[in-house]
């Protein structure tokens, strides 16, 4: 689902209400706060779990802010709220004269606040640099520089992180010759060392070592084929090792109809299938794992001969059906999704309401035929 918004917005406020107080949003713990487990992290994060959970599970998180935009459409203000209506957390913004965003002061409920900061070449307009600081500890700050390639399309090449105590961390990247990114390498800063008694011991050096963390590899129409993860070697983890591999394999529209996670050897350990419609808009997800343990009852077995793939191979154990998603469309909305996990299948069903404008106002989430969520949107627009 794509959230677009029309029209010239001043300001846009969101809230979830919960229509029966016995079945509020997911938590792992009863312990767990208002914004659910792991809490409130930012409002990026939580916008996007809140958007994943809505329109592709069964389960819903909390979401409740107010944002208010100048005339360019930048942001300027924005407030996140407990459900009792105290604030959360609010945050205000600064753009430049090329309206590229030039810092965020983020505030917390207890008044205290942290600050970016991001400064840009003022030819290309890439950015050259965000330095993070809090208020209670002015002593500690994160510094970031980029580093691009001036002679191959400003394209970035190197990220580098900096703390209070120094060097922190940092990448690089590798280009091929059509200017595909092949390579993501770590800047790792630890050293370890090993005895002969088997003790070990690590500690941060001013000297990094480069490690190699991802390779990308490309079909012959240039859409990615195979993602290769590497990891510290546990017998060694100043050294790297094969980890894992990620396989797509695509339709002939470019689609991927399989996502295929693999051991170094190319042993499948999950599967995620794709269906579409003829909008190109996804329809069902499978997605399927081996089974190590004893089987768990009332479970699918995935039939490994349904599908027959060049560069793969099925472990001897078996597969289960662990999620399958089904969704229905009317025009552009999404109305219907059937989520099956485990075995146990809920329905959902989504209701809209739109303004004069064509952006929603109100959406309605049924649960097996129960109306228990309603996201309600307020836009006031520029005149």
């Amino acid at each position: 689902m794509k959230d677009t918004v029309f029209g010239k917005v001043k300001s846009v406020k969101e809230e979830l209400v919960f229509l029966n107080k016995n079945k509020q949003n997911y938590r792992l713990f009863s312990s767990d706060g208002d914004y659910g487990h792991s809490g409130f992290i930012n409002n990026v994060a939580t916008k996007s779990r809140f958007y994943n959970n809505w329109y592709h599970t069964a389960f819903v998180h909390y979401l409740n802010y107010y944002k208010e935009f100048d005339e360019k459409g930048n942001a300027t203000n924005e407030i996140w709220f407990f459900k009792d209506g105290d604030t959360l957390s609010r945050y205000e913004y600064k753009f430049n004269e090329e309206d590229k965003l030039e810092q965020v002061k983020t505030y917390s409920f207890d008044d205290s606040f942290s600050v970016t900061n991001h400064s840009y070449n003022k030819y290309s307009g890439n950015l050259l640099s965000t330095i993070d600081y809090l208020s209670d500890d002015p002593e500690s700050y994160r510094y970031t520089y980029y580093a691009y390639d001036r002679k191959k399309d400003n394209r970035l090449v190197e990220v580098n992180n900096f703390n209070d105590e120094g060097v922190s961390g940092g990448f690089k990247f590798v280009y091929d010759e059509q200017g595909r990114k092949i390579k993501k390498i770590y800047k790792d800063y630890w050293v370890h060392e090993y005895y002969n008694d088997s003790s070990s011991s690590s500690y941060l050096s001013y000297l990094g070592k480069d490690k190699l963390q991802e390779e990308y590899f490309y079909n012959q129409d240039g859409s990615l084929e195979e993602v290769w993860q590497y990891r510290n070697d546990p017998k060694d983890e100043n050294q790297v090792e094969l980890w894992r591999k990620t396989k797509n394999f695509h339709l002939k529209n470019g689609l991927i109809e399989y996502a295929i996670v693999t051991d170094l050897n190319d042993t499948i350990k999950s599967i995620t299938k794709y269906k579409y419609d003829k909008k190109d808009r996804k329809i069902e997800m499978n997605s399927v794992y081996s089974i190590y343990d004893k089987l768990e009852k009332n479970i699918k077995i995935f039939d490994k001969t349904s599908i027959k793939l060049e560069g793969v191979y099925f472990a001897k154990n078996e597969y289960m059906v662990y999620k399958i998603v089904n969704y229905f469309y009317n025009n552009e909305s999404l109305v219907k999704l059937i989520y099956d996990e485990r075995g146990k299948k809920v329905e959902c069903k989504f209701e809209y309401t739109f303004d004069d404008k064509n952006n929603w106002t109100e959406q309605v989430k049924y649960i097996n035929g129960e109306k228990l969520y309603v996201w309600k949107r307020k836009i006031n627009y520029y005149k």
